[in-house]
């Protein structure tokens, strides 16, 4: 997601939606790891199927400044100030 994002030189991400099958531990661990916080996005919608993931990537980004706004059916959405 960071090579991504830096050669598509994006300066900031208001928000994100993330739905990758149960794969979004690895796609945002790694991200979350080495980009700037600058870069993090202000608002993360994702699937939420914990059953899937062998990290809980929401007790993570609650570590990283987030907060849930919203649990859905089969979504939850966090927001950074």
């Amino acid at each position: 997601l960071l090579s991504l994002l830096t050669e598509e030189c994006v300066p900031r991400i208001d928000a994100m939606k993330i739905d990758a099958e149960g794969e979004e531990a690895n796609i945002l661990l790694p991200f979350l790891r080495d980009a700037p916080v600058a870069l993090y996005p202000r608002l993360i919608v994702m699937e939420y199927v914990p059953a899937r993931w062998e990290t809980d990537i929401v007790e993570t980004l609650l570590q990283h400044g987030y907060r849930i706004i919203r649990r859905m059916r089969l979504n939850i959405a966090l927001r950074r100030d």
